[in-house]
């Protein structure tokens, strides 16, 4: 393709090879995540052999590693007692490093029920030292708008995924544009889920055919996998990794008590409707690993949160119609920050991080 030595300026090409060699046998392509880890992956992926997986690495002949991975699960099957069948989940990933600070690529041929039961597992059980990447629809469009930018051509949404705040879900399969799939679901009151699409040059040959959704799973199905590895996931790693330095070093200062609070606003006056403090509560609700606890309600919400997974803790307040204030207290971690502001994206509104510098007067502080 004529673009090809243009796109593996940035890419080790000899990792190229490792992955094509990889896919061959691949019915399906492959799906890819993305994890941040602020030290050694290795390590953190050492604690999970203790966690119920098995894990045997072989390293390939350009620097790729490839692992196997085991585990049991409780499958929904019942024997003569009565008791669940338990079910081992086995299959394959390879693990390398990525352009963007921090980031490793997890990249998979397996299907869905080793991707969901085994490697998702998998970094669930390693939460404590990686965050993984999630998307928002906004990030999701400027992931698939930055690859038109680097190949003109047109895209094609094959399938698409939208749910509104009343979490109902449109399933699409309509022939239509990147631009027209955000313009319905803006129009609808939607934020898209995740969409499949295919990519076609000026010659209306193919250049990729993948795929992308806001919990983090990008799939390459078919076409240019350098133009897949850089164009769409490093670009995702980018677009994340900005969100995440900006959740880092927020604990609250063990020697001065000096406060670091993010805002997060919504872009419209999400609060100033009357069910909304009540939706805001239930997405905090749905969070199974943690509590709150309200302090106050009127004249404007305060709460504080705990983190069960690290008992990372901090505050929120909603002080205004189209924002809250989160604020860290001592030892809250980057892990609990970004899971955290992920739910409230994924349960309630999404919204834009960024800095806060109001004092805030926290009751009882």
């Amino acid at each position: 393709m004529p673009h090809s030595q243009q796109q593996i300026s940035n890419v080790d090409v000899g990792a190229l090879k490792d992955i094509s060699n990889y896919l061959k046998p691949a019915r399906f392509g492959a799906t890819a995540l993305v994890g941040f880890f602020p030290s050694d992956p290795m390590r953190a992926l050492q604690t999970v052999q203790n966690k119920g997986f098995v894990l045997k690495m072989q390293p390939l002949e350009h620097g790729v590693q490839k692992f196997f991975s085991k585990n049991r699960i409780r499958s929904n099957f019942r024997d003569d007692e009565g008791k669940r069948i338990q079910r081992d989940i086995d299959g394959t990933f390879l693990l390398l490093k990525l352009l963007t600070p921090d980031a490793f690529l997890f990249l998979t041929r397996d299907g869905a029920d080793y991707l969901n039961n085994g490697l998702l597992k998998l970094l669930y059980r390693a939460r404590m030292d990686v965050c993984r990447l999630r998307l928002t629809s906004d990030e999701m469009h400027a992931v698939v708008a930055g690859l038109l930018e680097d190949v003109p051509g047109r895209l094609v949404v094959r399938r698409s995924v939208s749910k509104n705040k009343r979490l109902e879900t449109t399933i699409s399969y309509e022939t239509e544009s990147l631009d027209e799939l955000y313009k319905k679901a803006k129009d609808d009151d939607a934020h898209v889920h995740s969409f499949a699409f295919t990519l076609l040059d000026k010659k209306q040959k193919l250049v990729l055919n993948a795929g992308l959704n806001r919990v983090g799973k990008i799939v390459f199905h078919d076409g240019s996998f350098d133009l897949f590895w850089q164009a769409v996931v490093e670009r995702a790693a980018r677009i994340v990794k900005t969100k995440k330095d900006l959740l880092s070093n927020r604990s609250r200062s063990e020697q001065t008590g000096e406060i670091r609070p993010i805002r997060i606003a919504f872009g419209e006056p999400v609060f100033a409707r009357p069910p909304a403090i009540r939706a805001f509560l239930g997405a905090l609700g749905k969070i199974r690993h943690g509590e709150f606890t309200i302090f106050h309600r009127n004249p404007y919400l305060h709460v504080s949160f705990v983190d069960f997974f690290d008992a990372s803790e901090f505050d929120i307040f909603v002080d205004a119609s189209d924002s809250l204030i989160i604020v860290p207290q001592y030892k809250t971690s980057l892990s609990s920050l970004f899971r955290f502001c992920q739910k409230i994206f994924e349960n309630f509104q999404e919204g834009v991080i960024s800095d806060d510098d109001k004092t805030i007067r926290v009751t009882g502080a």
